[in-house]
């Protein structure tokens, strides 16, 4: 089973994707073995910060850069944010983000996400265990984890996967720094 962290009703500084996937334990209680409980993350504003919000079925490239940018899905309510980035030193620094409509995650969306990763016209080929998902919404229904499935079968690594669930806002994200969290 994947890990799954809920969020309590406190807030936590936003945490970057690429310690929050190996080490949830240091954010949240484990209650039982791949469940953790713990504070929401929130990104906040900096100055001159841009917001980039997609919508149901929308995706967006977030590059991590000096630029101060927040890239989030918003309206969630069924839906879900997926976060995509990748370890894989051929990759691009950089994070890709699906607003899937009531969590549904096609094959063809999960490998897309994937391919944009990598530099077009690339000599090494996208390595999907190198990548790492969150999985985030604020709602809890037994049906996202089909979904979560989906994943595996596109070759991302069970431990490269976090949901997370209950989240106090309509809105999750990530921003130039591959930090993770609540926009607002």
């Amino acid at each position: 089973m994947h890990t799954i962290y809920t969020c309590n009703q406190k807030k936590i500084e936003p945490v970057n994707i690429g310690n929050f996937i190996p080490h949830p334990q240091q954010y949240g209680q484990q209650v039982s073995p791949g469940r953790y409980l713990g504070p929401a993350p929130y990104i906040p504003g900096r100055e001159g910060t841009k917001y980039n919000v997609l919508t149901t079925h929308q995706k967006g490239l977030l590059t991590f850069d000096a630029n101060p940018t927040i890239l989030y899905s918003s309206g969630l309510l069924s839906c879900a944010s997926v976060i995509y980035t990748s370890t894989d030193i051929h990759a691009q620094a950089c994070a890709h983000v699906h607003h899937a409509n009531c969590g549904t995650l096609e094959p063809t969306d999960i490998y897309q996400a994937i391919q944009s990763l990598y530099p077009e016209n690339s000599v090494h080929s996208p390595d999907p265990g190198k990548i790492y998902v969150v999985y985030a919404h604020p709602a809890s229904n037994v049906l996202y984890g089909d979904e979560i499935k989906k994943l595996l079968e596109c070759g991302i690594l069970l431990d490269n996967i976090v949901e997370i669930e209950e989240l106090p806002t309509d809105n999750f994200g990530i921003d130039n720094n591959g930090y993770i969290g609540c926009a607002y």
